[in-house]
């Protein structure tokens, strides 16, 4: 009885301030209301009263006019309209013919079975093969081969698979092709490409986004100079979607990973706020290795003096900065820009 009360008095209260708020019009005397039908009882109005149903001619449905065809140029040109991704749409040709112009040296994806099976019989060198779990077995051959060629062969979900999927075509199996994650550093530094180097990254969450980032604009490897305990390491390299599986991702100090990189004959960008030139303004092309510094404090004054360059990102907001993986994002992209790289997927 006391809880109806309560939610009585609570309703009451509710309506009384609704009515304050929206105050409704008054209401008409039952005299002054106009009605079309005869009411039961009383001679009909002398308005004209409604018509029985049925004795009114029947509306047409409204017809659209079909839209006129358009040439598939000029769909493709449009500019707030991206091709689809279909391999039955004509417009989508010069996407997957996009698919197949990679650099040879580089990490390239290959998608389905017989994509896996005619990179095995040509002897490219496939490092890994991801599978879905529970998979048909239709692929025990192609996995024993690629077995014996040396990849690696490692389960993982559809969910995972469909993500990482440069198509867009469902399949069971992404392969990789490229150089050695697992190479020494020495030789990882000969490769070409950019490299990366975070200085003391404070949060293994920024630091798989960043990884995620390196690793998406195709560095040839990420060095990280962080605090960071194995549960945090593990942390970071989940956050990344565990892209050390496709690419080096060493934790070594600042100090030695800038030694290294010297002796690879890397010049060393710095991106920090003493810079006087936006990342536009430089040339980002040739073998680099580009040095982030951590939330807190930025890149430390004894590293930052042993760089060749120092950019500074523009910014015109409150936050005095941007996060690692922000400002790593916009180097990476307008490295690519110079460069003049066509997409990977």
């Amino acid at each position: 009885m006391r809880r109806r009360a309560r939610r009585a008095r609570v309703r009451r209260r509710f309506r009384s301030r609704s009515r304050r708020r929206f105050p409704c019009p008054p209401r008409r005397s039952r005299a002054a209301r106009t009605d079309s039908r005869p009411r039961r009882g009383t001679r009909a109005s002398t308005r004209t009263a409604t018509p029985p149903r049925g004795s009114l001619p029947r509306r047409e449905p409204r017809r659209r006019s079909p839209a006129p065809a358009r040439a598939a140029s000029e769909a493709s040109a449009h500019p707030f309209r991206s091709p689809s991704r279909s391999p039955r749409d004509p417009r989508a040709a010069p996407y997957h013919a996009r698919v197949s112009t990679r650099d040879e040296s580089a990490r390239r994806q290959l998608a389905g079975e017989d994509a896996i099976a005619a990179a095995l019989a040509a002897g490219e060198a496939i490092r890994l093969v991801l599978v879905k779990r529970g998979a048909s077995g239709s692929l025990a051959p192609l996995l024993e081969r690629a077995r014996a060629a040396g990849a690696a062969v490692r389960e993982t979900s559809a969910n995972d698979l469909r993500r990482m999927s440069a198509t867009p075509a469902p399949c069971e199996a992404l392969a990789l092709v490229g150089p050695d994650p697992a190479a020494p550093l020495d030789a990882v530094l000969a490769r070409p490409g950019c490299a990366w180097l975070l200085a003391g990254v404070a949060y293994p969450g920024n630091a798989g986004y960043a990884i995620r980032t390196a690793e998406v604009s195709g560095a040839a490897a990420i060095l990280l100079d962080a605090p960071f305990d194995a549960a945090g390491r593990r942390l970071a390299l989940r956050t990344s979607m565990h892209a050390d599986r496709f690419f080096p991702v060493r934790w070594i100090a600042a100090g030695a990973a800038l030694d290294a990189a010297r002796a690879a004959g890397r010049r060393v960008v710095a991106i920090e706020d003493a810079g006087t030139r936006a990342p536009w303004e430089a040339d980002l092309r040739g073998p680099l290795l580009f040095v982030l510094g951590g939330e807190r404090r930025g890149i430390a004054p004894p590293l930052l003096a042993r760089c060749d360059e120092v950019l500074r990102i523009p910014m015109r907001g409150f936050v005095p900065a941007y996060n690692v993986q922000a400002a790593m994002a916009i180097a990476a992209g307008e490295r690519l820009r110079q460069e003049g790289a066509p997409p990977a997927h």
